[in-house]
């Protein structure tokens, strides 16, 4: 895994953010069910937020989701 991650963001933090950015989504499958516009919401709330929030929980983290080389 960490020969596809970068150094800066780890797999750990970068699955968990994903999962958390995701959550919110849910209520549009709910509401509008499976259409292509919500899956690719989805798909891009968990790409997009993993990145960024992986990076948070990487960079002020390190003790939980820090990277060991």
């Amino acid at each position: 895994m960490s020969k596809i991650f970068p150094k800066w963001i780890s797999p750990r933090a970068f699955f968990l953010a994903a999962l958390i950015s995701v959550l919110p989504s849910f209520g549009a499958i709910n509401f509008s069910g499976f259409s292509a516009e919500v899956i690719v919401q989805l798909l891009l709330q968990a790409f997009f937020g993993g990145l960024f929030w992986g990076w948070i929980f990487t960079k002020f983290l390190p003790k939980y989701f820090g990277k060991k080389d």
